[in-house]
């Protein structure tokens, strides 16, 4: 992740959270959300721009595409709650939003005269990115908690964006924002990066980049196997012991000091153990002792070598 720019003690990051799975069969919802440590704080707009001294786009992109909603739109200035019952599929349209949930808010747009197709490819399911010099932001502006409440953290957190696409589509976000402090003072924080991958450490597709926690993109198997390098099934690309390992399919009948050939050495150490009837090493035929039935395999198996 980018170290945000101008971040103060305020604002703790930018984090991502699954909302919903298969709200839309076979999309996951993600929500995005600022976070601060003081609920007297507001965030006051999301935005993007790049000039040949400062990069600050902003991006909302998925491998996928972007669920829209024909009666939702680009912003949660088009939600509208009450058609929730008559079109419950509109719940999981994809917006950006600073603090709204839906069209009850205060949110402004302002400089994207020259982003239009930003709008354009968000609403046809692509990428939202914003990386000119021009610029735009997306605007709730600051006031009394009393009356506009929507742009303080509820639990710590703003709510940034909905978003939703195929699941197990890849996202990767962007973000920059502004926030005035409980103690009136104005600051921003940009790169803030959001991508979606696995973020169990145990797991075999480990992403330490990823930072939307979402267990379902785990694979806890295709590295998996015998880690003991003594078994025979020994797996040096294993990371994940699945308990497989065996100790005789390797083995060679009969040579027992594991030299590659049957021979006078292996009948001396057979001869030993012989009279055996409890974890016999010579117990050719597996019958729980050493007697005669496992003297007549072994001489069959004399001079052998073994591969």
């Amino acid at each position: 992740m980018a170290i945000p720019a101008m971040m103060s003690a305020a604002l703790t990051g930018v984090v991502g959270e699954v909302y919903a799975v298969d709200g839309i069969p076979g999309y996951t919802t993600y929500r995005i959300y600022a976070e601060f440590d003081d609920d007297g704080d507001q965030c006051t707009a999301q935005y993007g721009y790049v000039t040949e001294t400062q990069q600050a786009p902003l991006r909302y992109t998925t491998t996928g595409t972007w669920y829209q909603n024909e009666y939702g739109g680009a912003t949660a200035n088009n939600i509208n709650p009450a058609l929730f019952g008559a079109f419950p599929d509109l719940e999981f349209d994809s917006f950006l939003t600073v603090g709204d949930e839906d069209d009850s808010g205060n949110l402004q747009i302002a400089g994207f005269n020259t982003n239009e197709t930003a709008f354009e490819s968000f609403e046809a399911g692509n990428s939202w990115i914003i990386n000119d010099i021009f610029g735009g932001l997306i605007i709730n502006l600051p006031g009394p908690i009393e009356t506009d409440p929507s742009n303080y953290p509820v639990g710590g957190k703003v709510l940034l964006a909905q978003l939703t696409t195929e699941t197990n589509s890849d996202i990767e976000l962007e973000i920059n924002i502004s926030w005035r402090s409980a103690a009136q003072v104005t600051s921003e924080g940009s790169g803030f990066i959001i991508k979606t991958g696995c973020t169990d450490p145990d797991a075999c597709n480990y992403d330490a980049t990823a930072t939307i926690d979402d267990i379902s993109r785990c694979d806890f198997t295709s590295c998996a196997g015998c880690l003991d390098s003594e078994a025979c099934n020994y797996d040096e690309t294993a990371t994940i012991d699945d308990e497989s390992c065996e100790y005789t399919s390797c083995l060679c009948a009969g040579d027992f000091n594991n030299n590659g050939l049957v021979e006078i050495q292996d009948l001396l150490i057979f001869l030993s153990d012989w009279g055996c009837t409890s974890n016999c090493a010579t117990d050719l035929n597996q019958d729980g002792s050493v007697n005669a039935l496992d003297g007549l395999a072994f001489i069959e198996l004399f001079g052998t070598t073994c591969e």
